[in-house]
């Protein structure tokens, strides 16, 4: 291909982008016009020298975002604790295990529950310390922008 039909290859690649991005924000924002009155766009440079214009990223906003899902997940991570806790077996299971017929299928199913209250649980709290971290760095990006405002 010529050089003009990279160019026009890679413009339209951008414009493409653009709208693609924009409709997503729009989308789940609910209304469309107010989210793309919302944004604000920077224009960039790469190093071939091609203009583009990025959304910018409102960093409270973020913070606050995060802040709300990490909320969320700390409720869902002590609604896992309890389900780790209730599915544990305990002397009652033994006696139902050792007593009644089927009783060795009641304890692997109890297992099972267990397991997987204990693998969900560990999830959570790995995405609650992700979170963590990204808040952390979020306000920390905020303290320094302010700072070079």
């Amino acid at each position: 291909m010529r050089k003009s039909q990279h160019h026009l290859v890679i413009l339209c690649t951008l414009l493409v982008n653009a709208f693609a991005s924009a409709s997503v924000l729009a989308d789940q924002a609910g209304d469309p016009g107010a989210s793309l009155e919302q944004l604000v766009w920077v224009e960039t440079v790469d190093r071939n020298g091609f203009l583009a214009q990025v959304p910018t990223v409102d960093s409270q906003l973020l913070a606050e975002r995060i802040e709300l899902l990490r909320g969320e997940l700390v409720q869902h991570q002590q609604q896992l604790s309890r389900a780790v806790e209730e599915t544990r077996l305990d002397a009652g299971d033994a006696v139902i295990t050792a007593i009644m017929p089927g009783g060795l299928l009641y304890a692997g199913y109890k297992k099972r529950e267990h397991t997987l209250a204990k693998n969900n649980l560990a999830s959570v709290t790995e995405d609650i310390d992700a979170l963590t971290l990204d808040l952390a760095a979020s306000r920390s990006l905020a303290s320094t922008v302010a700072r070079l405002d």
